[in-house]
């Protein structure tokens, strides 16, 4: 087949599989900035960082600049830094308290559910900020976020561009001793694919950064690994915990005793190391194992694709001719320009 007939097909299986590529305008037309209080600990970040006495009330401001020539609606979400999947802090996301978490970022910081800013302007929006009555050492954390509001079909839709402002609370500048709490290994499923996981938790009201996990997973007794882990530069919020993952890319798990050797440190020093052993359960392997989808089975062709290719091949003939026909005058002129 010639090269044509080639790209022909190819595209052709693009448009028909993958369908049209949604696209994001990029044009989000407002932006937001902290407005800084006195009391605020380093006056070079842009964040908020503020040291407040226990049971103190403060009213802090944020601007929202609507840079469109129409009246922009947002919301304004106060959400309780956490840490995610990939062992990172994260503050984009709205969630309950766990159960590791002290205080809850609603019981602390109100604000107002939606904002309506005038084209052309800026507005200041105020959040209400009471301190928990007890003293405590280290830092509440949290993430002020402004998000687009859009209307679809005389519906108000949450778009996905906005910004998130950083708000740290704290009692006094005392450093506070690490914690940290390794526990739970078990095998897992991950993302729909098998796995090992060990939960960790950071026992104190405080951020940990600059994280290294090093570790793996061996058959007990034994030294070689199942699955190594080689973490560098993470990080922790405060009474958070999260899922460490050995993921074992769809490698059935066998039931038996398991050995976990996991290494952690911070950036001032601290190690963590763990060296545990753990069974699996014929009942927990099968479990687990259920997410493995048979090669066989996955690579099997579909009856419909024999006959969808059939019809191209068809299709690809019929053109290929009438390419060949109205290319020849058009060869021609080319060698005579040549000459």
């Amino acid at each position: 087949m010639k090269k044509s007939g080639w790209i022909l097909v190819c595209l052709t299986f693009v448009f028909l599989f993958l369908g049209p590529t949604a696209q994001a305008s990029g044009n989000v037309e407002f932006s937001i900035r902290g407005i800084l209080p006195e009391n605020q600990i380093d006056k070079e970040q842009t964040y908020f960082d503020l040291l407040l006495k226990p049971g103190a009330k403060q009213e802090i401001k944020i601007a929202i600049k609507n840079d469109a020539a129409v009246a922009q609606k947002f919301v304004v979400n106060i959400n309780q830094a956490t840490t995610n999947s990939s062992g990172q802090i994260d503050y984009s996301s709205k969630k309950a308290p766990s159960a590791a978490t002290i205080y809850s970022i609603e019981d602390v910081v109100q604000a107002p559910k939606t904002v309506t800013v005038p084209p052309q302007s800026e507005i200041q929006v105020p959040l209400s900020v009471t301190m928990p009555t007890e003293k405590f050492a280290g830092r509440i954390m949290a993430g002020i976020q402004v998000l687009k509001l859009i209307e679809e079909d005389g519906a108000s839709v949450t778009s996905q561009f906005g910004y998130i402002l950083g708000l740290q609370l704290r009692n006094t500048l005392t450093q506070v001793k690490r914690e940290l709490k390794i526990t739970n290994p078990k095998a897992a499923i991950s993302f729909g694919e098998t796995a090992f996981s060990v939960n960790v938790e950071n026992m104190t009201l405080d951020a940990i950064g600059k994280m290294t996990y090093t570790g793996k997973i061996t058959k007990a007794g034994k030294k070689t690994a199942l699955q190594k882990i080689n973490w560098e530069n993470r990080s922790m919020a405060p009474n958070s915990n999260f899922d460490l993952v050995f993921a074992m890319n769809d490698q059935e798990i066998k039931p038996g005793a398991y050995q976990l050797h996991l290494q952690v440190t911070d950036g001032k020093g601290n190690v963590w190391q763990v060296n545990e052993s753990f069974t699996v359960s014929s009942k927990n392997a099968k479990e687990v194992n259920s997410a493995i989808i048979p090669v066989a089975a996955s690579s099997q062709t579909p009856p419909w694709l024999y006959g969808l290719v059939g019809a191209l091949a068809a299709l690809l003939v019929l053109v290929s001719g009438v390419l060949l026909k109205s290319r020849r005058p058009q060869a021609k002129a080319i060698k005579e320009l040549n000459s």
